[in-house]
């Protein structure tokens, strides 16, 4: 799993969870911290300085920066150890986006946790529904909005959207009320990254994105000197992919026979060889073997020291071997 803020982390076969970076909250250098509190994980996903996991018995922990309520536990205490995030008990999915994190039930529910879904600047938070009309089928968050494929195959969508009066950027906040994507009906996989771009992939293959473009441009998709966010676009050239990761200004896609293709917005990008190549497209990464699952995250950089931002990316071969 792969955050903001250089934070990423790794579960262990055994449950364990290592994790590294970050600034903000730091977790040390790679290749990680143990986290204590949580030795029986079954996933584990990452967002701004901050991290959480289900453990096999359903229930979800979390760990890290805490100041946005993004943990869950109702406080805003920063946490070096898992802590349980209360009312967690047969959780099926866990999802995190920059500062909230999403986990579904059994009984197709979805409780979601942090400032971006209800209105709030900063403060404890504690789950609280997301507003569905039926039970869903699948969820996926990334950045600030969260999407799900309902048992009716159509899609809903929820948290803090982008979108365009003329060349003025606006966000807009839904809260946890579950909004209908009309074109999206059935949608099989859900995508992005948490630099900020939220992603969805029709039966067709064919994927739509939404929010920062700063990563889509190589692809195909122009920003057109309308800032940095973009309404729901279809993406071109990513049918192949079965899962779609970005960063900042970079990306990378994982087609079914394992091979992954990256690509960047500035037309350089590494390549697995330890250089810098240039690039008009997506280039394929050379490690010798499949790949299994890739995560993008982001670092905002900084106005203070005139540090740019950056993308983190991370995939884990058919061997275990983590990259």
């Amino acid at each position: 799993a792969v955050g903001r803020d250089r934070v990423a982390c790794v579960l262990r076969e055994s449950g364990a969870v290592d994790c590294w970076g970050g600034s903000l909250f730091s977790f040390g250098p790679s290749p990680g911290r143990r986290i204590r509190g949580i030795s029986d994980a079954t996933s584990v996903c990452a967002g701004h300085s901050y991290a959480c996991a289900r453990r096999r018995s359903g229930t979800v922990a979390c760990w890290g920066r805490n100041a946005e309520g993004q943990l869950g536990d109702g406080t805003t205490v920063d946490r070096e150890d898992a802590r349980d995030v209360p009312g967690r008990v047969d959780t099926v999915d866990l999802q995190c986006g920059s500062f909230n994190a999403c986990a579904s039930t059994t009984d197709g529910r979805i409780s979601c946790w942090g400032p971006a879904w209800f209105g709030e600047v900063r403060g404890p938070t504690t789950p609280r529904l997301v507003q569905l009309p039926r039970p869903i089928q699948r969820f996926g968050m990334t950045g600030l909005i969260g999407c799900a494929t309902l048992d009716s195959s159509d899609v809903y969508c929820w948290g803090r959207f982008v979108e365009f009066s003329g060349t003025l950027e606006i966000a807009r906040d839904v809260g946890l009320v579950g909004e209908l994507v009309r074109f999206a009906r059935g949608a099989v996989r859900f995508g992005g990254g948490a630099a900020g771009t939220t992603c969805l992939a029709e039966e067709s293959g064919n994927w739509w994105c939404q929010g920062s473009c700063k990563n889509l441009p190589s692809l195909g998709l122009p920003c057109s000197g309308l800032g940095q966010g973009i309404a729901w676009s279809s993406i071109q050239n990513t049918s192949p992919f079965e899962q779609l990761a970005l960063g900042v200004f970079s990306g990378c896609g994982l087609d079914a026979s394992g091979s992954l293709l990256c690509w960047s917005s500035d037309g350089s990008i590494g390549a697995g060889d330890g250089n810098l190549r240039r690039t008009n497209g997506p280039v394929p990464i050379r490690f010798g073997e499949r790949a299994l699952q890739v995560a993008a995250g982001g670092f905002q950089g900084s106005l203070t020291t005139n540090e740019p931002e950056r993308s983190s990316t991370c995939f884990i071969t058919a061997s275990r071997r983590l990259y």
